[in-house]
């Protein structure tokens, strides 16, 4: 075949080609050394790639179209095959005026040349950058959301294990790999149950306990090409926070549901204690002259007052007691406990108060506060046969999102009181139930088990939350979250002592309202026996009935909760709009109504809690009926 023939042929397949072809002859200098190459020939895809005419390029030097830094690296590769003999092949960036692309390159050495192939690889490589941007991202993902991705062989040996909750297990990311599932797992356990579940071709969820955490798991057979099960794929997802959530629902519906109850109860107990109470203070003004009378009435009342301070416990609890909120420097109040804490808790404790400074005030009823810390101090007490240290600390702690939802309170400004003892604890079965009413660990008469459950109430009523921390033998604490105050205090006028003098009234004329039949009679005779004129109606709507005749009236002494549409609350604003000025005095047994959305017409009102002495009614009507001096 002739050197013209060869010629043609290699033309043909130089032309023919996709890819960027150039023929290469050496340039030698007066020393017979290689300075430069020459472009002897050029396709139409290696001027394009030049961007220039392939007349411009035959002929001349291939370094005169590239980057100095292009073209001395081109040369070095260029001698290098042309002594070795070998092709040499490379891939690298090209920068080409404005634009850059990614060259995979051929040097080919022949006998009298050197042919140069150039093939682009942008595409490809970018599709690779994209790929492994995809696969970063998507690892990143998983690093980061709460799950676990995980794939067992047929042996329970790990391929993948990845995602940010392996960290709940003491796991890093792929740590797992190679390590067989038993190694974690112990045979029998739920784990190893499901994994050999899944082996038998079955894919399902369920929930499992990893660490402290808790996780919808779902498992799925991996199969081959030939359809045979090859391992089990598995995700695992974090639903610690659901769970907790749930339950605290759970928790916070058995509570309200024991709570309605409760505060049932202790409404129907609220009206018999008072017509017990009531009717015992007249018989009392009746036996004065009868020592032994006098003594067994006095018995029955003492009783009967205790009776009073449990049903004061129970709406407690339930959230429905009357609340009296004021503006309340909580260092004050724990300041003004400490000698009384001293002279009841015994020597071996020793009470260590950690005051905070510039400490928010608080809106909270005082008297009720004093009350719980009291009930939080006695039961470290109990807590400490032996003795001990009681800490109580204070202070301003601002709550955010995560920390407000695992306490199930809105997220704002609180003032916290930690009652903090270094008893025995409390162990962890326990530690859901000690604010459910009844429950106690006491000996049978030694406690009624609604200590911690009234705190319980009372804070939650005024707005608050407890949050507890306990370990067996490490002791305990109980933190209050305080809601802090605002402009105004909503405090009234405390009640005085029972046993003051009694003033009776000049013949004033009481319209009473009240639906229990036997309280109403009550009421009737002990005011018939204050001196005034006495008016009944057993409901709102008779008593608007009768307001509305325009006969003289100084006074409306109403049960708050009534039956029928107009409660105490609407009946009160009925009468005020028919007689304005008129004196009021509510009641109530029960706060369902009281203490919520009508704590801005209680504030302007006074309001005696059932039951009540003879001498709180006394005192109430006489602060209404009588102006200031």
């Amino acid at each position: 075949m002739s050197d013209e023939n060869n010629n043609d042929k290699f033309k043909a397949i130089l032309n023919g080609s996709l890819d960027s072809m150039y023929y290469l002859l050496p340039v030698l200098d007066a020393d017979g050394e290689v300075s430069d190459f020459r472009c002897a020939d050029v396709n139409a895809a290696g001027a394009e790639l030049l961007g220039l005419d392939q007349e411009k390029i035959i002929g001349s030097c291939i370094s005169n179209h590239l980057t100095s830094e292009r073209a001395d690296s081109l040369l070095q590769r260029l001698a290098a095959a042309r002594k070795s003999g070998q092709a040499v092949e490379s891939e690298e960036e090209m920068v080409l005026g404005p634009r850059s692309v990614f060259v995979r390159e051929q040097i080919i050495p022949l006998p009298e040349g050197i042919l140069v192939q150039v093939r682009d690889i942008t595409g490809s490589r970018r599709a690779q950058q994209d790929l492994r941007d995809s696969q970063e991202y998507l690892a990143s993902v998983i690093a980061n959301i709460p799950v676990i991705l995980y794939e067992l062989d047929r042996d329970g040996v790990f391929k993948l294990s990845t995602g940010r909750s392996l960290s709940q297990i003491g796991l890093a990311p792929g740590e797992a790999v190679g390590k067989s599932m038993t190694d974690y797992f112990p045979d029998g356990s739920p784990e190893v149950a499901a994994f050999q579940r899944a082996l038998t071709g079955e894919s399902f969820t369920t929930q499992t306990t990893l660490g402290d955490g808790y996780f919808d798991s779902r498992y799925t057979p991996r199969y081959d090409d030939a359809g045979n099960i090859v391992g089990v794929l598995g995700i695992s997802y974090d639903i610690t926070e659901q769970r907790l959530a749930e339950e605290q629902l759970r928790r916070a519906q058995r509570l309200d549901a024991v709570g309605q109850l409760t505060g049932g109860i202790a409404h129907d107990f609220n009206n018999l204690l008072a017509v017990i109470l009531g009717n015992l203070d007249l018989l009392e003004k009746l036996a004065k002259e009868d020592d032994d009378a006098a003594r067994f009435i006095q018995r029955a009342i003492a009783a009967t007052e205790r009776g009073a301070t449990l049903t004061r416990r129970l709406l407690a609890f339930s959230r429905k007691q009357l609340l009296e909120p004021s503006i309340t420097d909580t260092n004050d109040l724990v300041a003004g406990m400490l000698a009384m804490l001293s002279r009841t808790l015994p020597e071996n404790i020793v009470i260590a108060f950690e005051p905070a400074d510039d400490l928010w005030q608080i809106h909270i009823d005082a008297p009720q506060l004093e009350h719980a810390v009291l009930n939080l101090c006695l039961n470290a007490r109990d807590a400490m046969p032996e003795g001990g240290k009681l800490s109580i600390q204070t202070r301003n702690i601002s709550l955010a999102g995560e920390e407000a939802q695992r306490i199930n309170i809105e997220p704002r400004d609180y003032v916290e009181l930690l009652v903090k003892d270094t008893g025995c604890g409390i162990p962890e079965d326990l530690r859901e139930v000690i604010f459910e009413p009844f429950y106690t660990t006491k000996e049978v008469g030694k406690g009624n088990g609604l200590g911690l459950s009234m705190v319980y109430g009372f804070i939650d009523q005024s707005g608050g939350a407890i949050d507890l921390s306990s370990e067996t033998g490490a002791g305990t604490g109980i933190r209050l979250l305080l809601p802090t105050s605002e402009a105004k205090s909503l405090a009234r006028t405390p009640t005085s002592d029972s046993r003051r003098f009694i003033a009776n009234g000049t013949g004033e004329r009481i319209l009473v309202v009240e639906d229990d039949s036997d309280v109403r009679q009550f009421v009737s005779d002990a005011l018939s026996a204050l001196n005034y004129e006495v008016v009944q109606a057993r409901n709102g709507d008779l008593a608007l009935q009768w307001l509305d005749r325009g006969e003289p009236l100084d006074l409306m002494f109403s049960d708050i909760v009534l039956p029928g549409e107009l409660s105490g609350i609407e009946l009160t604003r009925h009468a005020l709009t028919l007689r304005p000025g008129l004196n009021v005095l509510l009641t109530t047994g029960y706060a369902k109504d009281a203490s919520a959305g009508d704590l801005e017409t209680l504030s302007h009102l006074e309001v005696l809690p059932k039951p009540y002495r003879t001498a709180d009614l006394a005192r109430k009507l006489r602060t209404l009926l009588d102006p200031p001096s």
